[in-house]
């Protein structure tokens, strides 16, 4: 009975020194990793792969961020990878375990979408694997109407360096934070709107300084020297280039430049001769846009011609010298002086 204890007792020693130490130690928990993509397109609702449309757009300002037409479909894709430490056993993760939260979507919970990679084809998601969520059907925002506040803040200034060159523009920025047992990452994507060309161009025109849209305008000898100025404003969004200014009256005008840029303005002048009569004429600017959209803008002034300056031609009446004689003193004196005048004429 002895030998057979100290039998069995050796044998237990002799494989619990034959099993491996790693074998030994408890499962834990590797690390995840996010990335999220968005996509200017409705991704549906299972997938293999990240759509090529998609984009990692982590930085507002990134020439990566899509510009998103106002309405259109907008999908966001979530990449979960698990890896584990070299020479640790981590402890596979089930997809369903696997959480996924965005600040712009409060009432949306990302899906699963599909494995991008599953080694094993287990179904779960083990170190080394990579798996997709998402959610779609969403549509784009109009970010640049007054007073919009979204749900997680914004929207941000962004897209300084999206490809459609148009600068800097409200942007939409969400963060998603993805979390499993223990462990979570986070990471960012942003949109933009597509910038929309509004080419504008305007003018006012002045003779001898004044607006004078409607008759008489000013008053000019006739001879004298007439001035016209044309105040030319970029009101639009864009570059203009081609830029002129014409007087329907044959007026040749000059202007200092024919590229403005937005908000730019510069002034035309034109000169000539005052005549007789009313006189009036337009001023026409036009110019185009990168696209090659032409705008155009006019404005008419006034003035009125006189051989001689406005004056009155009534005869001024001078009247003859009163002579008054004052006989005594007081106020009788004086009003018998003033009858005597009346009765006279």
């Amino acid at each position: 009975m002895l030998i057979g204890t100290f039998l069995f007792a050796a044998l237990f020693l002799a494989l619990a020194s034959s099993t491996p130490v790693s074998a030994q130690e408890p499962d834990v928990i590797g690390q995840l990793a996010l990335v999220k993509y968005v996509c200017p397109t409705d991704v549906g609702n299972t997938g293999t792969s990240i759509p090529g449309v998609c984009s990692d757009a982590n930085d507002p300002n990134g020439a990566d961020v899509p510009a998103i037409t106002i309405g259109g479909s907008v999908s966001f894709i979530y990449r979960v990878s698990y890896t584990c430490p070299t020479g640790v056993i981590c402890e596979p993760l089930r997809p369903i375990s696997v959480t996924i939260s965005d600040t712009q979507l409060p009432s949306v919970t990302p899906t699963e979408y599909g494995p991008l990679t599953d080694t094993n084809t287990n179904g779960e998601i083990d170190p080394g694997d990579v798996w997709l969520y998402k959610v779609n059907g969403q549509t784009a925002i109009n970010l640049s109407q007054p007073g919009l506040v979204l749900p997680g803040g914004g929207p941000v200034p962004g897209c300084a360096n999206a490809t459609d060159g148009a600068g800097s523009r409200p942007t939409y920025v969400n963060e998603a934070r993805t979390t499993a047992p223990a462990i979570s990452d986070l990471d960012p994507a942003a949109y933009c709107n597509p910038f929309i060309q509004a080419p504008s161009i305007d003018i006012i025109k002045y003779t001898n300084g004044e607006d004078a849209n409607t008759p008489t305008g000013p008053e000019i000898q006739v001879g004298n020297p007439v001035a016209w100025t044309y105040l030319v404003t970029n009101n639009g969004n864009v570059a203009l280039s081609e830029v002129a200014v014409t007087d329907d009256r044959g007026v040749a005008v000059t202007c200092p430049k024919t590229t403005l840029a937005v908000g730019e303005n510069m002034t035309c002048t034109a000169n000539g001769t005052a005549t007789e009569g009313q006189y009036a004429n337009i001023g026409t600017v036009t110019g185009r846009s990168p696209t090659g959209q032409q705008v155009t803008d006019n404005d008419p002034s006034h003035y009125i011609g006189r051989s001689t300056p406005t004056r009155s031609t009534r005869p001024v009446q001078i009247p003859e010298p009163v002579t008054v004689v004052l006989f005594g003193t007081g106020l009788a004196a004086l009003s018998a002086a003033v009858a005597a005048r009346k009765r006279k004429e």
